[in-house]
This record gives C-alpha cells, sequence and structure tokens, in this order.
C-alpha cells in the first residue's frame, strides 16, 4: 500500500513537471495533461473513499492501484518531455 506521504510527492512531482513544461509544449497537450491528472484525482479520490467503507474490497484495491499506475505512467510521460 502507498504511504499518504508518497502519494501526495507524485502529485506534486506531477504538477511541478506539468509547470516546467508549460512554455514548451503545445496548449492542447498542456491542457490534456491537467485534465488527465484531474481526473485521476478525482478517481484516487472516490477510490479511497469507496475503500473507507468496504476495506476488504478486492476489486477497489485493484482499481486503485491501476490509478496510481496511470498516475505514474503520467509523470513519466511529462518528465520525457
Amino acid at each position: 500500500a502507498r504511504s499518504e506521504d508518497g502519494v501526495q510527492l507524485a502529485r506534486t512531482d506531477l504538477v511541478t513537471a506539468i509547470e516546467r513544461h508549460r512554455d514548451v509544449v503545445e496548449d492542447d497537450t498542456l491542457r490534456t495533461w491537467i485534465d488527465s491528472m484531474t481526473l485521476l484525482d478525482q478517481a484516487i479520490g472516490e477510490l479511497r473513499a469507496a475503500l473507507d467503507e468496504d476495506p476488504q474490497n478486492r476489486r477497489l484495491r485493484m482499481l486503485l492501484a491501476s490509478r496510481y499506475q496511470q498516475e505514474r505512467r503520467l509523470l513519466q510521460k511529462v518528465s520525457r518531455v
């Protein structure tokens, strides 16, 4: 399981990477990154809330892990630019 500090650090890194590239990438690309980050944040928040209600739900845990992987891939993609 990821710690809250680790989750926050990954999000901070993602926001920093996006900000660093603001003047370098096309507006559409920047908008896509920001929209993706926003959707991932929402999904992660909803999944965490659902897991608070049903902490043993394996499917929710798998979905949450998948969203964290998507978040990491987005950070990697942004960092490569």
